[in-house]
C-alpha cells in the first residue's frame, strides 16, 4: 500500500510537470490581468488595463504605497473585491506574466499546507500575451532591486548591537518587535537586550 501511494505520487508529480510544459492550467486562478480560456492563459479585458496602468504609475512613482492609493483612489479593486496594498503591487510588478512569460509549477505545499518555492530548474516558463512592453517590466523590477540593495539586511535596527551582535553561530543578532532580547534567526539563541548593553556601559 505505502509503494503503490509512492507511484501515485510519483505519477502526479509527473504529469504536474508535463501539464505545466504544455502551458495547460495546474489549478487555482489566473494572475491578475488574465483568465483561462479553453485551458491556455488569456488576457482580460477589464483587469489588463488596471495592471499595466500599476506599472506606469509605479515608473513614474517608485512607490508601491502611491500605486495602491492611486489605484484605490480611482475606484480600482482586487478580483476579490478587496483595496490594493503595496504588498499586492510588489507582487504583480515582480510577476513576469505581465511581460508575456506566464511561471508555473514553481510552488508545492508541504504535508502542512504551507506554500513553499520550488527549485528554479523546476519552473516552467509559458509564452503568453504580453500586457506590458519587456522594456517597461525590466524598468520596474530594476527600480525594485535597487531599493532592495539600498535597504540595510534584517529588521531596522531600534538598539546598540542591533545587526552588529554576532551569536556563537556565526548569524547576526536583532532585538524584534515585542521582545527586548537579541535573537538569531537561526539557532534562537537569546540574549537580554539590557544585559549586553549593560555591560557594553
Amino acid at each position: 500500500a505505502q509503494w503503490e501511494r509512492e507511484e501515485i505520487a510519483d505519477r502526479v508529480k509527473a504529469s504536474i510537470k508535463i501539464r505545466a510544459k504544455l502551458g495547460k492550467n495546474l489549478g487555482g486562478a489566473a494572475p491578475f490581468g488574465y483568465d483561462w480560456k479553453d485551458n491556455k492563459i488569456v488576457v482580460h479585458p477589464v483587469e489588463a488595463p488596471v495592471r499595466k496602468l500599476m506599472y506606469e504609475l509605479f515608473a513614474n512613482q517608485k512607490r508601491m504605497k502611491g500605486v495602491a492609493r492611486h489605484l484605490n483612489q480611482s475606484g480600482y479593486r482586487t478580483r476579490n473585491g478587496s483595496k490594493f496594498t503595496d504588498s499586492t503591487v510588489l507582487r504583480l510588478i515582480q510577476d513576469t506574466t505581465a511581460k508575456g512569460l506566464y511561471r508555473s509549477n514553481h510552488t508545492y505545499r508541504d504535508g502542512k499546507g504551507k506554500l513553499l518555492a520550488k527549485p528554479k530548474s523546476e519552473w516552467v516558463f509559458t509564452p503568453v500575451e504580453p500586457i506590458v512592453s519587456e522594456a517597461l517590466w525590466k524598468e520596474c523590477n530594476d527600480a525594485l532591486e535597487a531599493r532592495k540593495a539600498q535597504r540595510p539586511l534584517g529588521p531596522k535596527p531600534v538598539h546598540l548591537f542591533a545587526g552588529l551582535l554576532y551569536c556563537g553561530c556565526g548569524e547576526k543578532m536583532y532585538v524584534f518587535t515585542g521582545s527586548p532580547k537579541y535573537i538569531c534567526k537561526k539557532c534562537r539563541n537569546k540574549i537580554p537586550a539590557t544585559d549586553i548593553e549593560g555591560i557594553f556601559h
